[in-house]
């Protein structure tokens, strides 16, 4: 019931406002939007036949990660859009519909120009962590690679040894048993001489 009443009230102000009046305010706020991105050599992610007037996507910079350009916007009053997906982290998205004026996206653009720098230090940040974090995983699995190598030598080596000494012990016992059968064959011939 709230969603039929939301709908019927934006049903109103469309009519009020005047749809070829809504859509000429929306591609000149979408072109404000687009110019000044443009202007500080922000990516777009579709090409201009493909834009829409009520939506923009950009290509996160190198080394921005969205959740920190968000925050930084949020924190400004200002809130951009994730890419969905696959695209989450490789994009965002600027909204420029609903009761928004110039001036409330002349704010967005200037809180966009002063969060990027510091998203940008942020995400250096992180990327120097990953790196760390990533420097360690392969230190750690080359140090259980090599903990697997001495195992498995120290292993064979142990079983050589018992193989060697399962070997002395067999060849040790064929040659008591030979020693004790000369020993027995020496005594029958004395039996047999003494006799």
């Amino acid at each position: 019931m709230q969603l039929y009443y939301a709908f019927d009230e934006a049903l109103n102000e469309l009519l009020e406002e005047g749809v070829a009046t809504r859509i000429a305010r929306y591609r000149k706020l979408a072109r404000l939007v687009r110019n000044r991105m443009r202007a500080i050599r922000m990516k777009f992610y579709l090409r201009e036949p493909l834009w829409s007037s009520t939506l923009t996507a950009f290509i996160l910079p190198e080394g921005v990660f969205y959740d920190h350009l968000h925050d930084l916007l949020r924190e400004r009053g200002y809130v951009i859009y994730a890419g969905q997906a696959q695209l989450a982290e490789s994009m965002f998205r600027v909204a420029n519909m609903g009761a928004l004026a110039e001036a409330n996206i002349t704010g967005f653009l200037d809180a966009f120009e002063e969060a990027l720098p510091e998203a940008q230090k942020r995400g250096e940040g992180r990327v120097k962590e990953m790196e760390h974090l990533q420097q360690d995983r392969k230190e750690k699995e080359e140090r259980e690679k090599a903990e697997a190598e001495a195992a498995k030598k120290a292993e064979e080596e142990a079983a050589r040894l018992a193989k060697e000494k399962a070997l002395e012990e067999a060849e040790a016992k064929a040659a008591g048993k030979e020693i004790g059968k000369a020993s027995q064959d020496e005594g029958k011939s004395e039996i047999k001489t003494g006799a």
